[in-house]
């Protein structure tokens, strides 16, 4: 799946999709920690992308990320799954995106 990402996300032709990707919403009220990796996975990859301008459309990625540092509960069960990481890996994120 990184490989995938890596492919798509280097190349100047997803630019053109870009205008579908800002569509994708982090829907936290599921509980799926899996999802919201693969979401910040995506949102790492987008950010990564130096073909992509991303000005447009951080009113968008801003909150998304943001949400996955700051809500109350990630997971179904946060004492056993790893939410911290996540957290991390988004705040990371975020920061990149501040430095973009």
């Amino acid at each position: 799946m990184k490989c995938r990402f890596l492919i798509h996300f280097t190349n100047l032709n997803i630019c053109l999709l870009l205008y579908y990707l800002y569509q994708v919403r982090v829907n936290v009220s599921n509980n799926n920690l899996a999802i919201l990796i693969y979401l910040m996975r995506l949102v790492k990859a987008l950010i990564d992308n130096p073909h992509l301008c991303l000005e447009p459309y951080l009113h968008l990625l801003v909150p998304t990320v943001t949400t996955c540092v700051l809500c109350r509960q990630l997971c179904a069960k946060p004492i056993t799954d790893n939410h911290w990481a996540l957290r991390d890996f988004a705040a990371k994120q975020l920061a990149t995106l501040c430095q973009r």
